[in-house]
């Protein structure tokens, strides 16, 4: 709320020292003047406070509800009813969510793709199994970039990023399975058995992990399902040709 104060009378004691009072040192208290004063009084931001606070609180509570009010506030294009805040944090929440599933498909190729390569013990229909699931993640990472086509720039950077932490995981299921199989007596040391065995930097190409490719020509990109890491084509024909018809 803005209050216009005017007055004709002289400035009384209580205006000495108000830092909009406008007065030279001459007039002040003594002088009768016409002063107009636009105050932006404690009431102004009072009442924008409120909705503020309850639609953080809401934020937490009930979010469904405060997506749908938020939305309402914006098409009306009432900004002072906007929980700027985590308005601006879901929006960023978006774009990392799509970063995130991308990476959390391009773990999960990788991690197959190292069972397939290191667990020697595992049966053939086991490995083809994890093929399958290494393609379903392929497919997965295309349609995220098909759909979110800014992320093409960043796939090296997040691609670069996967390694450590699906190699970690890979050995532990690896150990897993060691324990299973009765290869190795106890998690703990073949846990350490396979952080040993496991290559410390990635061996696996982008284009053999992804298997997305990009024509030059074209805006969409594709998969090439026959794209594998040569030494996984290796295992994986090996057995095959061991394998009875």
């Amino acid at each position: 709320m803005l209050l216009l104060i005017t007055s004709d009378a002289p400035l009384g004691p209580e205006w000495k020292d108000h830092p909009l009072k406008g007065a030279s040192p001459r007039m002040r208290g003594t002088v009768t003047m016409k002063a107009a004063f636009v105050i932006m009084s404690t009431a102004a931001t009072s009442p924008a406070n409120p909705p503020q606070r309850e639609s953080a609180e809401l934020y937490y509570d009930d979010p469904f509800s405060w997506s749908v009010e938020q939305s309402d506030a914006l098409r009306r294009r009432d900004f002072d009813a906007v929980d700027w805040n985590n308005v601006i944090e879901e929006i960023k929440d978006v774009g990392e969510r799509h970063h995130d599933s991308w990476v959390s498909q391009c773990s999960r190729a990788i991690r197959h793709l190292l069972k397939i390569e290191h667990h020697r013990e595992a049966s053939l229909s086991t490995l083809e199994g994890w093929e399958d699931e290494v393609q379903d993640a392929r497919d997965e990472m295309l349609t995220i970039v098909e759909k979110h086509p800014g992320l093409e720039h960043r796939l090296s950077s997040m691609f670069a990023a996967v390694w450590n932490p699906a190699r970690r995981k890979a050995c532990r299921e690896l150990a897993g399975y060691d324990v299973e199989n009765k290869i190795v007596p106890d998690k703990r040391l073949a846990a350490k058995r396979r952080d040993v065995s496991l290559p410390r930097s990635c061996p696996y190409l982008f284009n053999d992990v992804t298997g997305i490719v990009f024509t030059r020509g074209s805006k969409d990109p594709s998969v090439d399902p026959s794209a594998l890491p040569p030494q996984v084509s290796k295992v994986l024909d090996l057995r095959r040709s061991r394998s009875p018809e």
